[in-house]
């Protein structure tokens, strides 16, 4: 996820990823276990949020990675955009508008 995605907090708050930290509790994901920022990749557009191409998202009732999905675009080849990764107890991310699982699913 890239930096200003909001992302929804166990308190209820949405806070944007660039601010989570280890040990945060997220809504559906539970405790952080690890982040880290990277700045390669295929990036994409989906419901007016930038993702990398390996990203999983829920939609409708089946998990797929965004560049398989038909509400995805594809912007750029390589990006040098810092863009966050984080792994969860729980495996998942509600973002505004749509839930994602973390880098270790």
């Amino acid at each position: 996820m890239i930096i200003g995605t909001k992302v929804k907090m166990l308190s209820g708050k949405w806070q944007p990823i660039e601010t989570i930290k280890v040990g945060d509790i997220l809504e559906l994901g539970g405790k952080v276990l690890s982040i880290k920022q990277v700045t390669i990749g295929i990036v994409y557009k989906y419901k007016g949020e930038l993702l990398r191409e390996h990203q999983v998202i829920l939609e409708g009732k089946k998990w797929i990675k965004v560049e398989k999905s038909k509400l995805a675009e594809k912007l750029s080849r390589i990006s040098s955009m810092p863009f966050y990764q984080i792994v969860m107890e729980n495996h998942k991310l509600m973002c505004r508008k749509f839930l994602a699982t973390d880098s270790g699913e």
